[in-house]
């Protein structure tokens, strides 16, 4: 068994946690930041390798879902938590997107399906406190918790950049290259596929009901856990 499945087992197994609905919130929040930190370890070990066999596996992962804008969100930071590219193709099949996450192959499994695992359980939630996650109360519950994880994300990749309470320095400095180089090849990769990319137009959302949006920004504090896209021609995807 290569290295990137044995990493890749293990890492299923935390994500099999993570989807344990008998797991507590803390446990679940422990399973991600344990694939997180394998990935991290695995992505810097593969750095220090020669030139030639840094060349393992890349591919692109794809699973059709949410298509609201808030899921397009939620792949978009979970992608970057995992060293991946996401972007989204839209299915013209009412509420449904195929998204893309496009890295290493133990990246780019990790990213879909905790991608997977988040969107069904924030409508679960959004279906319990409020019937529906497409009501105007619903959506706003999911938009709330939505952007408390990406700030989280956000949290964890600005920690990745500092060295502190003793961490050493040259490993903080070792991962914002493996992440700058990741990104480089996964570009590369889009482009060698013929695949482009174009950045959408934000547009401001003034429906949200403040009751429940603050509802999910509180609840977005304990889900386990990385600009909008959309499709504009044969193999043109809109990214955020």
């Amino acid at each position: 068994m290569t290295v990137e499945l044995k990493v890749l087992e293990r890492i299923k197994k935390m994500l099999a946690l993570g989807n344990d609905s008998a797991a507590s919130e803390g446990e679940r929040e422990n399973a991600l930041r344990m694939a997180y930190n394998l990935l991290a370890k695995h992505n810097l070990s593969m750095n220090d390798l020669p030139g030639d066999e840094l060349n393992e596996p890349r591919e692109k992962q794809e699973t059709t879902v949410s298509a609201d804008k808030w899921a397009r969100s939620l792949a978009h930071s979970i992608a970057d938590l995992f060293f991946c590219k996401y972007f989204y193709q839209q299915t013209h099949t009412s509420g449904k997107d195929r998204h893309f996450f496009v890295g290493r192959v133990s990246n780019s499994i990790t990213a879909l399906s905790m991608s997977e695992y988040l969107i069904k359980s924030i409508k679960r939630e959004a279906t319990k406190r409020y019937k529906s996650p497409t009501s105007p109360e619903g959506r706003s519950f999911c938009v709330g918790t939505v952007n408390t994880i990406r700030s989280r994300v956000q949290d964890m990749l600005r920690k990745d950049s500092e060295a502190t309470d003793g961490a050493a320095p040259g490993n903080a400095l070792v991962l914002v290259a493996v992440r700058k180089r990741e990104t480089e090849l996964n570009d590369q990769w889009l482009e060698d596929a013929g695949t482009t990319l174009a950045t959408a137009k934000p547009r401001a959302d003034n429906s949200l009901r403040a009751g429940a949006y603050y509802d999910g920004k509180s609840y977005g504090k304990s889900v386990s856990l990385n600009q909008q896209m959309g499709h504009t021609g044969s193999r043109t995807k809109l990214l955020n």
